[in-house]
């Protein structure tokens, strides 16, 4: 993925100034799975991970190959999956604030009720990079590290006198290259060091998703139909034309593998040097 690494435009704070769009570097598609589904992720091994309809979650290899399922009514809807680890995967339950935790063949390793350690309202989970667990506390507008006796190993302030609209819960977060990346629908992303201390806002509301690759945030412009990578450790962004498969729902690049999910499926794309 060499070509990620080479395209570098001038942008500021005042005004969103746009290079023309390139055209993504793919191959022929490699995959189509027809499957209804709205929610996608990827690891770093290019298995991508999808949840139908029916709330089953499906991981599927960078070819397409059906790999496993799980799926349980135990909890409710599954409302998120992290698969930063592809050893242990998470999947959070929001309804009933509970964490189950998977290894890469689905088998469960662990279930953790979060209301039984104290916390009542969690708006979005991530896995920690010291194999914790990060949590939004909607209860104390807090991100906070916890251990699966949820002991807090490290917190936040109060995310609203730093902006935060009181109205507002973050739906979404990652944890990578030493930092977390909070997702806040009408705010942005807000972002942390290792610590939970504030480090800044990145100004993209109204996302979906977004991914962290290799010092870059990439996310899919559902208006305009192009994928946006934005450069984190320095300044620039670039917009990239999508392969025509119709609108896309969600997009996600993976190490050798560009994965589109629209209303008929999932297709799978080879990205080039």
């Amino acid at each position: 993925m060499r070509f990620l690494m080479v395209i570098l435009f001038v942008w500021t704070t005042t005004t969103s100034s746009w290079s023309q769009p390139a055209a993504l570097p793919v191959g022929p598609q490699i995959a189509f799975i027809p499957i209804q589904a709205d929610y996608l992720q990827v690891d770093n091994l290019d298995n991508a991970y999808l949840l139908n309809k029916q709330f089953q979650l499906r991981k599927y290899n960078s070819k397409g190959t059906l790999l496993c399922t799980y799926s349980s009514s135990a909890y409710g809807p599954l409302y998120s999956v992290d698969a930063s680890n592809p050893l242990n995967v998470l999947l959070f339950y929001k309804d009933f604030n509970t964490i189950v935790a998977l290894d890469n063949e689905f088998s469960e390793l662990g279930t953790y009720q979060l209301a039984f350690r104290g916390y009542t309202d969690i708006g979005a989970v991530g896995y920690a990079q010291d194999n914790n667990f990060w949590v939004f506390d909607n209860t104390t507008l807090q991100l906070k590290k916890i251990n699966a006796a949820g002991n807090v190993l490290a917190a936040s302030e109060n995310l609203f006198t730093i902006g935060l609209n009181l109205d507002e819960r973050p739906n979404f977060l990652l944890s990578r290259n030493n930092y977390v990346y909070v997702n806040a629908p009408e705010n942005g992303i807000y972002t942390f060091d290792i610590n939970g201390v504030y480090y800044r806002q990145l100004p993209f509301p109204h996302l979906p998703s977004f991914q962290v690759r290799d010092q870059q945030l990439w996310f899919l412009d559902t208006t305009t139909q192009k994928l946006v990578q934005f450069y984190l450790n320095r300044i620039g962004q670039q917009a990239y034309l999508l392969p025509e498969v119709g609108p896309v729902k969600m997009a996600k690049i993976g190490r050798d593998r560009l994965f589109l999910l629209t209303d008929k499926g999932l297709h799978i794309y080879p990205l080039l040097d």
